[in-house]
C-alpha cells in the first residue's frame, strides 16, 4: 500500500493534464503487476538509473524533497518485491510494483474471526503513551490494558525521558507528534533511540494530515499512526510491527 501510495503522490506531482491509471495484472504463473500510469512530462533517459535515490526529483521547483521514491525501493527491498520504471520523455511514466501471489492454503473448517486475535494479546507488555490531551491518554489506556499491555502515561517530554528509562525498558512508546512545549514527538523518538540500546517499538500518532511526517517517521524506521486511533487500527500496526521484529530477533 505504501508504495503504491509513493507512486501516485508521485504521479500526480508531474501530471499536469490527461490521466492516471491503476493497473493490475498477471506477472506469470507467481506473481501480480500493480502498475501505476501517468500521462505527465515523463522522465529523460538519464535520469532513470537514479530516480529511486533520494532527494532526486525533476525539477527544484517541485513539491517535496524526493523521498518517496526512495523510501518505496527500500519498502520493496524488505518485501522482496521488484520495482520497474518505463517513462517516455512527453508522453508519461509507468511505475510498477511485481508482487508475489499469495498461496491460500485450503481450509478444512472455518476459523472464526473473533479468536484471530487473542483478547489479552499483550499480555505483560509494558508500553508507553505520551500524549498533552488527557482524554487521549484514558482512552488510549482504556484499550490497551484491555488487551493486557502494562501502560505508563506521561503528557510532556520531561515525563517520557523520565519514564522511558525506567525499569523494567518500554517495549512500545506511542508518541504524539506534536506537545505543547512545543518538542517535537519524532525528535524525541530518535533521540531515546540513540541514546539507549534497548529495542524498542516507535509509533508517531499526530492529528496533523501530513505526507511529509509521515514519510520522515517511516523513513526513520518508526511507525505512524493518525488521530482518531481507531483500535482496530492500532491492533493492526502493533501486531504487525510486533511480529515483524520476532523474525528479526529470531534471525539475528
Amino acid at each position: 500500500r505504501r508504495i503504491l501510495q509513493n507512486f501516485l503522490t508521485n504521479a500526480i506531482r508531474y501530471t499536469q493534464e490527461g490521466a492516471i491509471l491503476v493497473i493490475c495484472r498477471h506477472a506469470g504463473p507467481d506473481a501480480i503487476r500493480i502498475e501505476v500510469r501517468d500521462s505527465g512530462r515523463g522522465i529523460p533517459h538519464d535520469k532513470l538509473e537514479t530516480i529511486f535515490e533520494e532527494f532526486q526529483q525533476l525539477e527544484r521547483s517541485s513539491e517535496g524533497v524526493g523521498l518517496g521514491l526512495a523510501i518505496s525501493q527500500r519498502l520493496a527491498a524488505l518485501l522482496n518485491h521488484r520495482l520497474e520504471v518505463r517513462s517516455r520523455p512527453g508522453i508519461g511514466s509507468t511505475f510498477s510494483v511485481i508482487v508475489p501471489r499469495l498461496m491460500v492454503p485450503e481450509i478444512t473448517a472455518p476459523v472464526p474471526v473473533a479468536t484471530s486475535f487473542k483478547t489479552r494479546w499483550l499480555e505483560g507488555v509494558r508500553i508507553l503513551c505520551v500524549d498533552d490531551d488527557r482524554s487521549i491518554l484514558d482512552a488510549t489506556r482504556a484499550v490497551l490494558e484491555r488487551w493486557g499491555a502494562r501502560v505508563d502515561c506521561v503528557h510532556d517530554a520531561a515525563g517520557f525521558r523520565a519514564g522511558a528509562d525506567s525499569d523494567p525498558p518500554c517495549e512500545i512508546i506511542l508518541m504524539d507528534y506534536q506537545l505543547h512545549d512545543q518538542v517535537n514527538g519524532l525528535t524525541l523518538l530518535r533521540e531515546y533511540r540513540a541514546a539507549t540500546r534497548r529495542p524498542f517499538l516507535g509509533v508517531l500518532v499526530t492529528a496533523e494530515p501530513d505526507s511529509m511526517v509521515e514519510m520522515a517517521a517511516l523513513d526513520a524506521g518508526f511507525q505512524f499512526l493518525a488521530k482518531p486511533v481507531e483500535p482496530a487500527k492500532l491492533r493492526s500496526i502493533l501486531h504487525a510491527a510486533m511480529q515483524v521484529q520476532q523474525v528479526h530477533d529470531a534471525a539475528g
